[in-house]
């Protein structure tokens, strides 16, 4: 149920345009909520209540639960990790697996323009860098999947090398600022994987492009499918 309303509340948000305002003592400004409240000290992350009030978290040795949801977390700058935790580390300010191969999170609020993926990754899992400030990223040879919603709303993002992956998951980028891609193979791709915004050139036939591309509202235009037109 948390997911399904995370995603009606996601797509509500592509919709409208955020403007600065003010009600009841808070300030948003581009989406990001600024309140006399935000806690900025390093906070254990088993001591968080309410997310969205931490810019910076810390995960101690003791710490094997959940990983933090950056849809939650919106306003966090920084991820800190014991270097005795068993489960998670940081690289390049991303919380990874223990062995490197699964990116879990990225800071939303982290100064950041451009991002390598260290190349243990295989996997970035769903909502990994929900709304970053990211504004090119590139992957290795070695990743494989990017899940659900991985690089949603990431209106910076203008810059993408896609590497050697093979499976894109549903919304994966949605709401990115590319405006142009190029599929040169086959991808196994969820349903609207790609905001309808960005012109695909795909050198393969219609058929070959599964799950179609058809988001919610339109297709993306693509260019060089035979059968598409």
């Amino acid at each position: 149920m948390r997911k399904l309303l995370r995603n009606m509340c996601t797509m509500l948000m592509a919709s409208v345009l955020l403007v600065t305002g003010s009600c009841g003592g808070t300030t948003w400004v581009s989406g990001v909520e600024n309140t006399n409240t935000l806690i900025e000290k390093l906070t254990n992350m088993e001591e968080i209540q309410d997310p969205e009030k931490y810019t910076q978290i810390y995960l101690d040795e003791n710490y094997l639960g959940q990983v933090p949801d950056m849809w939650e977390f919106r306003n966090l700058k920084n991820i800190e990790v014991s270097e005795k935790n068993t489960k998670y580390k940081i690289v390049g300010g991303a919380l990874l697996s223990k062995d490197g191969s699964k990116l879990y999170a990225f800071p939303p609020q982290k100064e950041c323009k451009i991002y390598a993926v260290p190349k243990t990754v295989k996997v970035i899992c769903a909502d990994a860098f929900y709304r970053s400030k990211i504004e090119k990223v590139t992957f290795t040879d070695n990743l494989r999947k990017i899940g659900e919603s991985a690089f949603i709303d990431c209106n910076n993002l203008t810059q993408l090398n896609l590497g050697k992956v093979k499976n894109i998951g549903e919304r994966a980028f949605w709401g990115i600022g590319v405006k142009n891609i190029t599929l040169n193979k086959k991808y196994n791709l969820g349903v609207a994987a790609f905001d309808t915004k960005i012109k695909i050139n795909y050198g393969k036939k219609f058929k070959d492009i599964k799950p179609y591309l058809l988001s919610y509202k339109r297709w993306n235009e693509v260019k060089g499918a035979k059968g598409y037109e």
